[in-house]
């Protein structure tokens, strides 16, 4: 009993001890606890404890793995097992056993064919899938612009009809526009309200902003007759009037009268605010009398001779009067001279000729033709000048005749006397003062002696004393006829952007415009909506000729492929030509002839095309432009040029332009926006002496790179073959501008090449192009020189005859529309084509 009260004893204390322990664990950890929770780290801790949690699992998980074993299954040996050397010989006799099948049932492909057909399922080798993808031709190739430019949006809409109709006042100085401002008068009239009648003064520019115009002619008989309607944007003046005023004769009106009819706004111009300009800027007034002769040669004699018939009609034939000589200022040689006259006498007709020229010309200091005149003797029948020289001299008649004459668009026909030129005379001033080839051709009829002018000469004369150019021009205008004078007034020289649209369908056929330079694209549409090109058009071609002669309204719309000069007729004007000279009824018959065969025959090869909306593929014709664009730099662009110029140097007379080409022409600042008339006006001439003009873009996105694109007819865009398809930047940047030129792809390869590739990736990786072209080129396109050892590695190559059946001869008679086509085969009516060119 005493041993057990002793043991509770023990074990109460035990107890109590363990208890107590306890009570001081659970304190010290609530204390512990208490700190962690309360603690500024309390992230801090909660995300240690968190890492050491994860990774005691961690490890614990790798641990238990470590302690796993697999076991091993041992196989079953009660089971027959397949020996491997038993198990070779069962697979190679299972092989053996198909291949003697395959060897017996294989024989011989019968062609060539059948060979491809099982290499390829044989070696499993799989079609491309790659297809021309069908594009749709741009939408600003069928659709004229309707927006206005950038320019239109900051002048006032007086001044937009000012520049648009009036062209000389695109090329005057800032100066020049400020006293026009200040002396320019707004003008209202009432309906049949006269705006200046015969006897008024010839002195004034109108501009009709809102309302109807009419312009009359009175006939010798007394009649008005109506040539011109001038609607609100057009203008009625005289450039020949204007130089009129300039050069100091002033005369009235003597057959020409206007009146309104309808109440009508007029802005009127006096002459004499170009008059008073010109005295502190005769820059501008040698631009305004260049314009003026330019607008002669373009406008006057290519609408009325070249293709109305008019000759003789054009000019005075007896010779004006000598104002500025006295009686006895007209050289004169004596009965025994000859026109083999010895150095004394020309030194002594030379003489004479400067003083004459300089009472003429009105030289104020005669020094300035000495050493500039050259005295030459002719005999019967010599000839001076050909019509279309371009180094035409400016020439003094000092005895003996000359006979100026002018041969007709039409081939065979003989050329017609203008009139004569006798002594006291001077020629060429045409020719001179405008920069463009002579229309006349000159020639003696008897032993003659003139004196000779150079044109560099004459431009150094005028540098130095700028208002001789007026009365040189006074000369020719002297020569004009009465008709040419009236006519005008009624004629207008239109200059139009790139697709801007000349008319459109359903317009009234008012007018009829002759392309003097640039390219015009006419637009048909179907019942659908459906857009089709009917035809293009170039230089010195007629448009709007049918439906003016009909009386018809516009049935297909005109644009404008690039900029473009016209001549623009009205319709009455014609009507009146046609009452005065009868004549010229067969030449329009004759006209129109032509271009209904040319619509039948356009329409014959458009009715083999399913879908009108795509541009039917005909041959090039009355192309005269060419840009040439590098898809990347490493394109040897100047090479490829001459190679098409000396391939086109058996076809046609033709001009490569460069931006370096330019500036040493033209001086460095030539392709600076202030000098854009005299680029422009030079670049026209080009055109009009050659057959075809290649523009050699430069590499990147330059003003000449811009200028390029929008004088070109066709553009080519060359690249290697070897290259990748994809586009380069410079052909990016021309996808930003609004491109109406057809657009042609040329894929250069080399001499060694045998099969085109991959032309669809060409093709698929570029805007719409017209066709393509693969040109196997000779192995000194590729070289790798500077441009100046090229050109002179060329000169040995142009003065060589080139290859008729190159490639790079093939592509020159497709631009100038020589090649030509042979169809072989076609039974069905989609018929296979081959071109042999």
């Amino acid at each position: 009993m005493a041993e057990t009260e002793q043991e509770e004893s023990i074990m109460y204390i035990l107890l109590t001890a363990v208890k107590i322990k306890m009570s001081q664990l659970v304190d010290r950890s609530m204390f512990y606890l208490e700190q962690f929770y309360t603690s500024e780290n309390f992230q801090i801790n909660i995300l240690m404890v968190t890492l050491i949690s994860s990774l005691i699992y961690v490890i614990m998980y790798f641990l238990f793995r470590q302690k796993k074993v697999s076991v091993i299954s041992r196989p079953d040996t009660s089971r027959p097992r397949f020996r491997k050397r038993d198990k070779v010989k069962y697979y190679a006799r299972k092989i053996l056993r198909k291949s003697k099948q395959v060897v017996n049932q294989a024989r011989k492909p019968r062609n060539k064919q059948e060979f491809m057909k099982l290499a390829k399922s044989l070696l499993r080798i799989r079609q491309r899938s790659n297809r021309l993808e069908h594009k749709d031709p741009p939408r600003a190739l069928l659709t004229p612009d309707l927006g206005s430019s950038e320019n239109d949006l900051r002048l006032p809409t007086e001044f937009i009809y000012l520049l648009r109709n009036v062209q000389v006042f695109g090329h005057l100085d800032q100066q020049v526009f400020f006293e026009i401002n200040r002396t320019m008068e707004v003008k209202s009239y009432r309906a049949n309200q006269t705006v200046f009648q015969i006897g008024n003064p010839d002195d004034c520019i109108y501009v009709v902003t809102s309302g109807l115009i009419n312009v009359y002619i009175r006939e010798a008989n007394g009649d008005e007759v109506l040539v011109k309607e001038v609607f609100a944007g057009d203008s009625i003046y005289s450039l020949l009037s204007i130089l009129d005023l300039l050069t100091g004769h002033e005369a009235p009106y003597k057959t020409v009268s206007a009146r309104a009819m309808e109440d009508s706004t007029i802005l009127k111009i006096p002459g004499q605010s170009f008059a008073r300009a010109f005295e502190t800027s005769p820059e501008s007034m040698l631009r305004v009398v260049q314009v003026i002769m330019v607008r002669l040669i373009r406008v006057t004699f290519w609408a009325l001779h070249n293709y109305l018939g008019l000759d003789q009609e054009l000019m005075k034939r007896e010779s004006p009067a000598l104002d500025n000589l006295s009686p006895d200022g007209i050289t004169t040689l004596e009965s025994q001279d000859t026109p083999d006259g010895g150095l004394e006498n020309d030194e002594k007709l030379t003489e004479l000729c400067i003083n004459d020229l300089a009472s003429i010309l009105k030289i104020e200091d005669k020094s300035m033709l000495v050493n500039k005149i050259s005295i030459c003797h002719y005999r019967a029948n010599s000839v001076l000048c050909n019509q279309g020289d371009a180094d035409a001299d400016l020439t003094f008649v000092v005895q003996g005749q000359l006979v100026i004459t002018q041969t007709s668009i039409d081939k065979g026909e003989k050329p017609c006397i203008m009139f004569n030129a006798g002594p006291g005379e001077i020629v060429g001033v045409l020719a001179t003062l405008s920069g463009e080839p002579s229309i006349f051709g000159i020639k003696t009829n008897q032993p003659t002696i003139v004196g000779h002018i150079s044109k560099s000469c004459f431009y150094g004369m005028m540098r130095q004393q700028p208002d001789i150019v007026l009365a040189a021009a006074h000369l020719l205008v002297k020569r004009l006829s009465p008709f040419v004078r009236q006519i005008d007034f009624a004629l207008d020289w239109v200059q139009v952007e790139s697709g801007r649209a000349i008319y459109n369908r359903g317009d009234m056929s008012d007018h009829l415009y002759i392309i003097l330079n640039g390219r015009i694209r006419t637009i048909i549409e179907g019942k659908e909506g459906n857009k089709s090109v009917s035809g293009e058009f170039g230089k010195g071609e007629l448009i709007g000729i049918a439906e003016v002669i009909t009386r018809t309204k516009r049935s297909m719309t005109a644009m404008a492929v690039r900029d473009t000069e016209l001549a623009q007729v009205p319709a009455q004007l014609l009507e009146h030509i046609r009452q005065v000279y009868p004549q010229i009824i067969t030449r329009l018959y004759h006209l129109l002839g032509n271009r209904l065969m040319g619509m039948q025959m356009r329409i014959d090869e458009q009715s083999l095309k399913d879908n009108p909306s795509i541009v039917p593929r005909s041959p090039i014709s009355n192309i005269s432009t060419v840009a040439i664009v590098a898809a990347s730099d490493g394109v040897p662009l100047t090479s490829f040029t001459l190679e098409l110029q000396h391939a086109l140097s058996s076809i046609c007379h033709s001009l490569r332009l460069t931006s370096d080409i330019i500036k040493a022409k033209l001086g460095s600042w030539a392709l600076d926006r202030p000098n854009e008339y005299r680029l422009s006006s030079w670049l026209a001439a080009q055109e009009d002496t050659h057959r075809t003009v290649i523009y050699q873009c430069d590499y990147q996105f330059t003003p000449w790179t811009q200028r390029c694109i929008r004088q070109s007819d066709v553009i080519l865009i060359v690249a290697l073959a070897e290259e990748q398809p994809k586009p380069g930047p410079l052909e990016k940047s021309l996808e930003g501008m609004s491109i109406r030129s057809q657009k042609e792809l040329i894929l250069l390869h080399r001499s060694d090449a045998t099969k085109p590739q991959n032309t669809v990736d060409w093709l698929n990786a570029r805007d719409w192009c017209l066709s393509h072209h693969h040109i196997r080129c000779p192995n000194r396109v590729f070289s790798k020189k500077s441009p100046e050892k090229i050109l002179s590695a060329y000169e040995n190559v142009i003065k060589g005859k080139p290859d008729v059946n190159s490639d790079m001869s093939r592509l020159a008679r497709f631009l100038t529309g020589t090649a030509i086509g042979l169809v072989l085969g076609g039974a069905e009516l989609e018929a296979p084509l081959r071109s042999v060119l």
